[in-house]
């Protein structure tokens, strides 16, 4: 099997709608982390102050197939279009580790 890698960055206070999508999709298995600091075009120099929730990023990442990977990016596209979320998702080339253990 070919596994993809998909990576989706968005605010922490949308991250239970995304789940909800994910798991929606049959999205079993995700890893989330958080995001103290980045710098990007889209937005600049960015630095997690505070502790309210809109000013917290999460990454949250996903090994699937490719056919997976594929619906992800198709029916998450408005969600975090309206979120002002990112996705990138790309081929893996070496993996241990991933397959499901029976």
């Amino acid at each position: 099997m070919r596994y993809f890698k998909t990576e989706i960055i968005i605010n922490r206070s949308f991250l239970k709608e995304l789940i909800a999508l994910l798991e929606g999709l049959g999205i079993e298995g995700y890893t989330i982390l958080e995001i103290n600091q980045g710098s990007g075009p889209r937005h600049g120099k960015q630095v997690a102050e505070g502790l309210l929730p809109v000013t917290h990023s999460t990454l949250l990442f996903t090994i699937t197939s490719d056919e997976k990977a594929a619906r992800i990016a198709e029916e998450t596209r408005s969600f975090l279009k309206q979120r002002d979320g990112m996705l990138v998702s790309y081929p893996l080339h070496y993996t241990t580790g991933v397959e499901r253990k029976s």
